[in-house]
């Protein structure tokens, strides 16, 4: 927070104005919203980019869900059951999570719901990383063209939100 001060008032030369005090919160949240400009269309387009992702996502767990074992003879029928059931389970953890994810992403492009949005993707990230490893791994081994898109997705998502945040904390 002192760092976002200090980059409203160290890039100007410092002119003295006179606030009254019932009116500094709208001062501030004046110059705040002047400083922050620059950074809504950079959040437009990553918040664009990540919702072109969730779909991507939704795509591609379509087609894990209807994807056919190939070489399915060749598979033992333990290791069919198994791999299947954590296939479903995957599924059913990336359904709900571009669901709820999709939900968060904030309509406005205010600083404070931008912050939130970060911290609250980022530790939903990692949770699905933690929930979803076995059933990945496992799935992996039968569907891995299908299990590495969503990889890659889920990757590019983390990528956009880290341009989110870097740009936030710059600001």
């Amino acid at each position: 927070m002192f760092k976002f001060l200090k980059t409203i008032f160290a890039a100007q030369e410092r002119v003295k104005e006179e606030v009254a005090l019932a009116n500094l919160l709208i001062w501030f949240d004046e110059k705040a919203r002047m400083h922050f400009e620059p950074s809504k269309s950079l959040l437009y387009d990553n918040y664009g980019y990540i919702k072109a992702e969730l779909e991507s996502i939704n795509h591609a767990v379509t087609e894990l869900a209807n994807a056919p074992i190939e070489e399915e003879d060749k598979v033992q029928e333990k290791v069919k059951q198994i791999v299947l059931s954590q296939r479903t389970n995957f599924i059913r953890t990336l359904t709900v999570f571009t669901r709820d994810f999709n939900a968060k992403i904030p309509v406005d492009f205010s600083f404070e719901a931008s912050i939130k949005f970060c911290n609250e993707a980022n530790n939903v990230l990692d949770a699905l990383s933690k929930n979803t490893i076995k059933s990945f791994y496992t799935a992996q081994h039968l569907f891995h063209v299908h299990v590495d898109k969503i990889a890659k997705s889920i990757a590019n998502i983390s990528s956009y939100l880290k341009k989110i945040t870097n740009e936030l904390n710059d600001r």
